[in-house]
């Protein structure tokens, strides 16, 4: 029996990747990670590794670490499939590191949304757990600015690398339904 591929889910804070991830654990059976856990554990217990809450300041440090997590769980448990999520590792990284015999990649932004629709998006969808959910809306307003650039830069990464990035500006549930549908043909 050939062995399945995993999914591997990237893009910036608030992009969609835990929604999308637990559809998929949810109506394929895939087990789900969640790497901002392994961070926030990595940043409170060994500081010195340099993991940090913003991803571009804890890439350099965490993707070797992922990857190589990534291919030790798939060669304990080569029948099981996991999707993992991460907006602490980019598409070069993944190009340059991901074993893609056992992963495909999925890059998720939302760079098609006005600042003004980004954060409101994030209100409207922000649970009281939510980092996002405690900040006024002159901060939120920069935040949101923030992820549509970085949406923007990822996006212009996936288009030079041949990646599969998903628009979550707008229908993003239907657009979800609609790769969770087609999953076996991109995890093939």
């Amino acid at each position: 029996m050939p062995i399945k591929k995993s999914l591997l889910i990237i893009g910036h804070p608030r992009s969609g990747k835990t929604t999308l991830g637990n559809m998929i654990a949810d109506n394929r059976n895939f087990s789900m990670l969640t790497v901002d856990a392994l961070i926030q554990t990595f940043k409170a217990i060994l500081p010195e590794l340099g993991m940090h809450h913003e991803p571009e300041q804890s890439e350099a440090a965490f993707a070797p670490f992922l990857f190589k997590y990534m291919d030790w769980i798939m060669h304990k448990s080569v029948y099981r499939q996991y999707v993992i999520e991460t907006c602490h590792v980019g598409p070069k990284s993944a190009e340059e590191m991901m074993n893609k015999d056992k992963y495909r990649l999925v890059v998720l932004g939302s760079p098609s949304l006005t600042p003004e629709q980004y954060a409101e998006a994030i209100r409207k969808n922000d649970k009281s757990f939510d980092w996002t959910a405690k900040k006024d809306d002159a901060e939120l307003l920069q935040i949101a600015e923030s992820f549509i650039n970085k949406a923007n830069q990822l996006k212009s990464e996936c288009d030079d690398l041949g990646i599969t990035f998903i628009d979550t500006s707008f229908d993003r549930e239907e657009k979800f339904t609609k790769f969770v549908e087609s999953l076996d043909g991109f995890l093939a």
